[in-house]
């Protein structure tokens, strides 16, 4: 059975908001999750910025073969 006119209207009207809606609601995810990507991004960056070593990848081994006793010893004086 066809639909009348006002049916057919109804519907339109009907699919066109709620296509309007899914769009509105989709644009307001895209900016969130632009955003909260940015921020996580920032987070990366300063926690590795401030785990940085000293020395470049070569050389930073005798950083740490230098940092591991004193850390140590610094801790066992501590401790006592």
């Amino acid at each position: 059975m066809p639909l009348s006119a006002s049916e057919s209207l109804g519907h339109r009207f009907f699919f066109r908001r709620l296509i309007a809606k899914m769009t509105t609601q989709y644009e307001s995810v895209k900016d969130k999750s632009t955003n909260y990507r940015k921020f996580r991004r920032v987070g990366v960056i300063l926690e590795f910025k401030d785990m940085r070593s000293l020395f470049p990848p070569p050389l930073n081994l005798l950083e740490h073969l230098f940092k591991g006793p004193i850390k140590w010893s610094v801790s066992f004086i501590y401790k006592v």
